[in-house]
């Protein structure tokens, strides 16, 4: 499980990159990359004019991993699965352009932890209820800053303090150009829970 976990971690990090918007994208570059669909009489779209000051948005996943089975000697005859299901709704506000907003989000989470030989709990499913803030801006020349704070509390004790989970992230990327590295970003943040 460790091992698919680190491939899928590996993988998004060198995709990420790709999936960043080039803001020095030549509007030629992108007719001709449409002329296979047959679109190329289309004008590329300005962002800044076409970006709506706020919007809505909803996710959801689900996650399951098959039982494994334990490699110790005592443990042999124990297997454990897991699945988790998550659902959010979120709130988008733009300010002025697409490089600065803020954001609030809430959802609901339910996750099942199969293993019945488990000597530390007997309880199998978790019911949890979060909302969170969050923002982002490039006001500071070359910085990108993200950050955010979520609550999370278990609906079996909503009300007690010592089940909720409190979970904080503050991220930024610096845009480094040099004549050696082109389009090189130095990242600093903190996350916490």
């Amino acid at each position: 499980m460790i091992k698919y976990t680190i491939l899928f971690l590996s993988c998004m990090s060198l995709c990420i990159p790709a999936l960043r918007a080039d803001d020095d994208l030549d509007p030629s570059m992108v007719n001709e990359s449409l002329e296979w669909t047959g679109a190329d009489n289309r004008a590329p779209i300005d962002n800044d004019d076409d970006v709506p000051p706020y919007f809505f948005a909803v996710d959801a996943n689900y996650d399951y991993i098959t039982p494994a089975k334990f490699t110790t000697p005592a443990d042999k005859h124990q297997q454990i699965s897991y699945q988790q299901a998550n659902v959010e709704f979120g709130f988008v506000k733009l300010f002025g352009c697409v490089d600065e907003g803020a954001a609030i989000n809430m959802g609901y989470t339910y996750e099942d932890i199969h293993w019945r030989q488990n000597p530390f709990f007997n309880q199998s499913s978790f019911n949890n209820f979060f909302v969170g803030i969050g923002g982002f801006t490039k006001r500071l020349c070359d910085w990108d800053w993200r950050g955010s704070l979520s609550v999370n509390f278990d609906t079996r004790h909503f009300g007690s303090g010592d089940y909720n989970l409190y979970n904080y992230l503050l991220w930024g990327r610096y845009q480094w150009d040099n004549c050696f590295l082109q389009d090189l970003g130095l990242h600093i943040g903190v996350v916490g829970r």
